[in-house]
């Protein structure tokens, strides 16, 4: 049975953990980032596969396929809205965990929708792996961090270098303290470290 404090730390983080989405996942400023559009379900299915294939160089394995749904972008916020309680963000991407799904946007280049998937798809990858509580913050940077790595992969690195900045402080921190990681032990320091880490480091809480 849950404590009456687990029950009220449940309602508070609940609608962050169903989604799993990032409130600050980057909106394209324009649908074609260069590559072919993303138009169709195969179209979709084939951003999918790839950003499956490149997470795995990093050492993010996912056993099983995540069920996905490509929508058109209005659909997309209207699931967002349904999913997060009422909130209308302006999301571009999004990981529900209950039921597990994945939804992708039709309409904008395989080089912008490829790496939100590999970012959605470290989303799937931390809740079989990761502390369950883990800081929000924390596991932001880190999907930011995947999906930098996809943009690089596929030639964006303009929007690779965008993705590993935020106006937020202690996100900032997070992006740079996992850059850090990655410098100092490769992909493989991140990800045992996100593997064990709940709570913000000292460097960013501070």
């Amino acid at each position: 049975m849950l404590s009456k404090i687990n029950k009220i730390l449940l309602l508070l983080i609940l609608p962050v953990f169903i989604c799993g989405f990032s409130l600050k996942i980057l909106i394209p400023s324009s649908k074609s980032g260069g590559g072919k559009m993303v138009k169709t379900e195969a179209d979709a299915r084939a951003c999918y596969n790839d950003a499956k294939k490149f997470n795995e160089t990093l050492g993010i394995v996912i056993n099983e396929d995540i069920p996905m749904k490509c929508v058109s972008r209005d659909e997309l916020l209207k699931e967002y809205s349904k999913s997060s309680g009422g909130y209308e963000g302006d999301v571009f991407a999004f990981y529900k965990t209950i039921p597990e799904t994945i939804f992708l946007p039709l309409g904008y280049s395989y080089h912008l929708v490829m790496p939100a998937c590999a970012h959605e798809l470290s989303h799937a990858w931390q809740t079989r792996n990761c502390p369950q509580y883990q800081n929000i913050i924390l596991k932001e940077a880190f999907a930011s961090w995947v999906q930098s790595k996809a943009y690089a992969s596929v030639g964006k690195r303009d929007l690779a270098a965008k993705r590993m900045r935020s106006n937020v402080a202690k996100e900032q921190k997070m992006l740079d303290y996992i850059a850090n990681l990655e410098k100092q032990g490769g992909p493989a320091a991140v990800l045992d470290y996100c593997k064990k880490r709940s709570s913000l480091p000292k460097e960013v809480s501070d």
